[in-house]
């Protein structure tokens, strides 16, 4: 779906769009898990830590032990459970760029 910015356009369907394909991106890279799945738990149970989140979730059980999606999973915590447009880049394993957590604005 392509939008045109001009003056005047409704910048709220564009945001709304950011965020369904942030919340389909995948955190949990050896379970599969998406950030909304994260985000809805985050929100809907008030787990305030990793481990409670994994034990909602599944994540963290993979065969990283969690590595990658821990720091991911930190800063969807540090971000009231909102979805992060860009939760991480990885090349390798243990390599995530922590400047790549860029928090969306989901407050319209």
């Amino acid at each position: 779906m392509i939008f045109a910015l001009t003056e005047g356009c409704d910048m709220t369907i564009l945001k709304k769009e950011e965020e369904i394909k942030a919340r389909l991106q995948v955190i949990c890279i050896c379970k599969g898990i998406k950030q909304g799945r994260i985000c809805d738990i985050i929100q809907t149970k008030n787990c305030t830590s990793v481990d409670d989140v994994n034990q909602k979730t599944g994540s963290g059980s993979g065969g990283c032990k969690g590595r990658r999606c821990k720091p991911v999973i930190e800063s969807i915590l540090a971000n009231q459970g909102r979805p992060l447009s860009k939760p991480h880049t990885t090349t390798e394993p243990n390599e995530i760029d922590e400047t790549d957590f860029t928090p969306m604005d989901t407050t319209t």
